[in-house]
């Protein structure tokens, strides 16, 4: 079947594994809500790019 114009293809492991984008973000922004910081964002400036909030900053406190 041809593709639309335009249109990305898959590499073959990304159609084996049947990888999604969204679900990948999904999963990361669960897992990071698991460890109580904030899930990812969408980069205003840059579309189609994601930031990873500060883990350190978030994680990495001394509890005293």
């Amino acid at each position: 079947m041809p593709r639309a114009p335009g249109a990305k293809r898959r590499p073959p492991s990304q159609a084996w594994l049947q990888f999604d984008e969204q679900h990948f973000r999904s999963t990361l922004s669960a897992g990071l809500g698991l460890l109580g910081v904030s899930p990812l964002k969408a980069d205003p400036q840059v579309p189609g790019q994601w930031i990873i909030p500060d883990l350190a900053e978030t994680l990495g406190q001394d509890p005293d």
